[in-house]
């Protein structure tokens, strides 16, 4: 058997509702639409896997629809295999049901777990019948695509998962491919959007398994997600695109990110600690040395700075914003406390400072009274007193938790790429199919929205 090679192509989100420059991004994301598909015809690449989310809605316009139909029918040597997510889910009014989708699409039906089976053929680019019909059988191992559809925008139930407890039965005598839109879970944990128990999962043993609904990248074991096709806001920060692999004839499976996106969304901590210069035109001037302009960037201004100065936020946005694509700026600095000056102060913040330094300055003293070794810098007095009179003036508290919160969050991700592969290795091919079923059930459909930046 030669190698099959294939594409992960995840959460393209096409026509997405943007709140800036909606058209605009619209097109970047067809860029990055159009850019991975040159990539399946430059490589001539088996199967395209498309595991949710292609539509960012479930009635997307008509002419994004007409669209991704005639760029898939171009895609002569590639078979698509779509697991319809949450956001263009397989409801009565789906554009999967009411439109004619070209002989080299197979589209999951429903919830229920179903499979396309391809043999292992080699045929001209011009012969476009052989796909998902009968075909002549040639004593090669074959390949099974399995996957359902959301019916819905939720499925708190598992789709993998009948509600009898039946999970897929795989047969050796292929090679098996898991397409799903979801989230693989590990122990008890919940989902609203399809949960995948990772050790039912590993139990299965499929060759592969293309995940859907995770907008990073990531790859453990068979499992791989290959994140959102384009970013859209903050939350999808850093490289984005496709996943390009092969399943080698001795059963191997490789993988490689390809990052195509042409813009990104960058957060950047800019410290001004120690800066004689915090005008506009200084700040301004060292993040544009430090960016790309093409990319889009949430800025945060960070560092200690002296307990009269300040950042005029409003004035570095507006010199930003025809720069940059999309741009926000938050001041994160921290006042260091000239205690002379807060203790003299004729007010109750004046009388609060003086309370809190004096609790401090007797510590400090009874420690070098009794000898002892001080407990804390210096630098972490002060940390105590601009803490206590952020109490005190009621700011700063909720940046400061949302802060802590969102950086519990931001451990990296994991990319494992597997081993390493040509992409000059790949064949063309073609092959045919046979439908067949298997019984898994799944949660009801109901309905939401998202809002994107």
């Amino acid at each position: 058997m030669k190698n099959i090679s294939f594409m992960i192509m995840s959460d393209a989100h096409l026509d997405s509702d943007f709140a800036i420059d909606c058209n605009a991004r619209r097109r970047e994301q067809r860029h990055a639409f159009e850019e991975a598909l040159k990539l399946c015809r430059r490589y001539t690449i088996d199967y395209l896997l498309v595991p949710g989310d292609l539509f960012d809605k479930r009635s997307p316009d008509p002419e994004t629809v007409n669209y991704v139909i005639s760029s898939f029918a171009a895609l002569d040597r590639t078979a698509v295999i779509i697991a319809p997510g949450n956001h263009d889910p397989m409801t009565v009014d789906s554009p999967y049901k009411i439109y004619d989708w070209p002989q080299n699409v197979f589209i999951f039906p429903d919830k229920k777990v179903t499979f396309v089976e391809f043999n292992d053929k080699i045929r001209g680019a011009a012969d476009r019948d052989y796909l998902f019909s009968a075909g002549r059988e040639t004593g090669r191992r074959g390949i099974r695509f399995y996957g359902a559809a959301f019916e819905g925008h939720f499925s708190r139930e598992s789709l993998f998962i009948s509600r009898d407890g039946k999970t897929p039965r795989l047969s050796p005598s292929f090679i098996n491919v898991l397409v799903m839109h979801g989230t693989v879970v590990t122990d008890d944990s919940r989902s609203n959007y399809n949960p995948i128990p990772k050790d039912v999962l590993d139990e299965c043993g499929f060759d592969l398994c293309a995940i859907g609904s995770s907008h990073s990248y990531s790859r453990k074991g068979t499992v791989v997600s290959s994140g959102v096709l384009c970013p859209r806001s903050f939350d999808e920060p850093g490289d984005t695109g496709v996943v390009m692999g092969e399943i080698t004839d001795d059963g191997r499976l490789l993988t490689d990110f390809v990052p195509i996106n042409a813009i990104r969304y960058e957060t950047v901590k800019y410290d001004v600690s120690g800066s004689e210069d915090l005008s506009v035109r200084a700040i301004t001037n060292g993040i544009k040395a430090i960016t790309n302009r093409a990319d889009c960037h949430r800025i945060e201004i960070t560092g200690e700075i002296g307990y009269d100065e300040n950042i005029d936020t409003a004035g570095i946005r507006t010199e930003l914003s025809g720069y940059y694509p999309i741009v926000t700026v938050t001041d994160k600095t921290v006042k260091k406390a000239d205690m002379r000056m807060l203790t003299a102060e004729k007010t109750f913040r004046g009388v609060f400072a003086s309370k809190v330094w004096g609790k401090v300055k007797k510590q400090r003293d009874d420690e070098k009274e009794t000898g002892k070794a001080p407990a804390y810098s210096e630098r972490a007095f002060e940390s105590a007193v601009n803490i206590s009179l952020k109490i005190f003036d009621g700011s700063g508290l909720a940046n400061e938790q949302k802060n802590a919160q969102r950086g519990a969050g931001d451990a990296e991700e994991n990319r494992q790429a597997g081993e390493g592969f040509s992409y000059d290795l790949f064949d063309a091919g073609a092959y045919s199919a046979v439908a067949g079923t298997a019984d898994t059930d799944g949660g009801e459909p109901q309905d939401s929205a998202d809002l994107i930046i």
